[in-house]
This record gives C-alpha cells, structure tokens and sequence, in this order.
C-alpha cells in the first residue's frame, strides 16, 4: 500500500526548500508526472504546493545563478573567435 499523504507532504517540504518540481518528485519518490497528477486531482494539495512553491522561488533563483557556468563573468563583448564569443573577467 503506497503511502500517498507522507509523499505528498515531503514533495511540499522540498518545493519550500527551493527545489524543483522535478527535485520535489523525485525527493518524494513519484515521478514529476504524478506529481502534475496529484495537483490535477487535489485542490488542497495544489494549494499547499503552490503555497509551497512561491515561498521557495528565491531560493530556487539563487541556486540556478550560483549554479550557471558563467557566474562572475562579464556578457560577451561579440570578439570571440569564430561562432564562440568571448567572455572576460
């Protein structure tokens, strides 16, 4: 018997961490598929999660920069050598 009530509470747990709805799937043990699922068929989960989900979006914002490949770096100047331009310190 699969215990829907504590997935669906870690899955809020983690989208108010600052994961996303991928990482809150998967932290929950359910796809990201039956994750759309239960906020499809669950009103109250859906409120929760988007409670939830708005309470972690800075979070996820500061992640996804501290995790870009050019962190730190200035926008290209368009001087690169052929198609790659060229980033600087």
């Amino acid at each position: 018997m699969r215990n829907t009530a504590a997935k669906k509470e870690m899955a809020i747990a983690h989208a108010a961490a600052g994961a996303t709805k991928t990482g809150a799937a998967r932290s929950a043990g359910c796809s990201r598929r039956t994750l759309y699922r239960w906020l499809d068929a669950d009103l109250d989960f859906l409120m929760e999660f988007h409670a939830a989900w708005t309470a972690g979006a800075q979070r996820r914002s500061y992640l996804c920069w501290l995790n870009h490949p050019f962190r730190g770096l200035r926008p290209p100047t368009g001087k690169g050598t052929r198609s790659r331009p060229r980033f600087s310190r």
